[in-house]
């Protein structure tokens, strides 16, 4: 018989900036730049969850999103995957331990 699950994947990726106004100029989509920041916030996400299944392990290098707790803790319960935060030089120390319970 054969197994039809898929074996866990890896991946590791950094600087997702969600919410981050200032990014859209530096985030061409296939129309050209991104009309505002929710269209990048969607784009982000569906790009992710068309790649990373709930399976996967994903090393997150920081650089998440540039919101209150709240809408961040919004933006990772999106994500499929088992992440794994690393913070970065934009991230707060204080706001992760928040949201310390969605990722590994």
């Amino acid at each position: 018989m054969k197994n039809n699950k898929r074996k866990q994947k890896i991946f590791v990726t950094a600087d997702l900036h969600f919410n981050h106004n200032n990014m859209i100029r530096f985030s061409p989509n296939t129309r050209g730049h991104f009309i505002d920041v929710d269209e990048m916030n969607k784009t982000i996400i569906e790009n992710w969850n068309q790649v990373v299944e709930e399976n996967d392990l994903v090393y997150l290098l920081g650089d998440l999103a540039f919101c209150s707790v709240n809408k961040t803790k919004y933006f990772l319960e999106q994500l499929n995957g088992k992440i794994i935060l690393i913070k970065g030089n934009h991230d707060n120390y204080k706001d992760i331990k928040k949201y310390q319970h969605l990722y590994i």
